[in-house]
């Protein structure tokens, strides 16, 4: 999904920014590994901040001693040579453990002016960043500690509506009920063994046939999971995507009045409720607690249901939790001395 995050991220930041008056735009560098689930974060909220010509993408590829996992590890003196260790951006935005001595790096110069910000959890030396977002599910708190139930993402309302004009067209619609079903994967504690992708796939035969069918796939769905699916919705009129072109996620999105998605990602449970769409979220076997915590928590403000039967009745609110911290970030660095 690079390119089609990568598209949308410039899209929306162009819109965007309406945080700063045009002519103080604030730089941004973004720190990452190239891990799409911290990228997607990031930019999500630069684009809220700022526009493309002052936002730079760093992959950061640090040796195996500065990327053991233990605290405060220093960066090495090959490490801190690359050449981003020369900008001066005014908000520095990373994710991911492997980006943390970076940051710090950051943090710790007094030469540099940046206001530092890490996306989820960083386990260790959390009050050297000046903002630190994480998910309500988590479950930490503290004075540079702000959360949200849901992840930061790109899907603003337009980007929506830019990615429902091209759905109608790729997938040929007009004013037909559209079900759009998401798959996940493999990760952490979830393995999509064959007991539970019959749970996950079995009922998907009990969609109305009236209705179109849209499904897309991650990397890490495996071929079980998706040859269960193409099977229970033999009988049904169903688009796949192919794996060729243009991951059609976006667009499935934006042009769906239902949602079907797998639980095993917090941001792509996150981006699904940012829509319009009634949601459904499977939840696999051996889910992470703080994942389940997270469903609980959407379930309770009655935002997804607990099974396909009850998408029509499910309250439609949508969530989108970028707005309200990248706004968190300008209030603090106003009020830093």
């Amino acid at each position: 999904m690079e390119s089609l995050h990568q598209k949308l991220f410039q899209n929306l930041s162009s819109r965007c920014a309406t945080r700063f008056p045009i002519k103080t735009q604030p730089s941004i560098l973004i720190l990452t590994d190239g891990k799409m689930g911290d990228l997607v974060q990031c930019r999500g909220v630069a684009a809220e901040l700022s526009t493309p010509e002052y936002i730079r993408e760093q992959v950061v590829t640090p040796n195996w001693l500065t990327a053991l996992p233990l605290p405060n590890m220093p960066l090495s003196a090959v490490d801190r040579q690359q050449d981003f260790f020369a900008l001066d951006p005014d908000i520095i935005i990373a994710s991911g453990r492997r980006a943390i001595p970076y940051l710090k790096a950051f943090a710790n110069n007094p030469a540099k002016k940046a206001f530092t910000v890490f996306l989820k959890n960083p386990r260790f030396g959390r009050k050297t960043f000046d903002f630190i977002w994480c998910p309500t599910h988590d479950g930490i708190s503290g004075e540079n500690i702000f959360s949200t139930l849901t992840a930061p993402h790109v899907f603003t309302q337009q980007v929506l509506e830019d990615a429902k004009k091209s759905g109608k067209q790729r997938f040929g619609l007009n004013d037909e009920a559209v079900t759009g079903i998401i798959l996940g994967g493999n990760s952490g504690s979830v393995d999509w063994d064959s007991l539970m992708t019959v749970s996950f796939a079995a009922p998907l035969a009990q969609i109305d046939t009236s209705r179109k069918l849209l499904v897309t796939s991650s990397r890490r769905t495996p071929l079980n999971l998706k040859h269960a699916v193409e099977l229970a919705l033999k009988n049904h009129d169903c688009w796949f995507w192919d794996d060729e072109g243009e991951n059609p996620y976006s667009e499935i999105l934006a042009v769906a009045d239902q949602l079907i998605v797998t639980g095993d990602s917090h941001n792509m449970v996150s981006e699904a409720v940012a829509t319009d769409a009634s949601v459904y979220v499977f939840r696999p076997r051996e889910l992470h607690k703080k994942l389940v915590r997270f469903l609980d928590s959407l379930k309770q403000e009655t935002r997804i249901c607990s099974n396909i039967g009850e998408l029509d009745q499910t309250q439609v609110r949508p969530l989108n939790a970028t707005p309200k911290i990248a706004a968190e970030i300008v209030r603090r660095m106003k009020a830093r001395p």
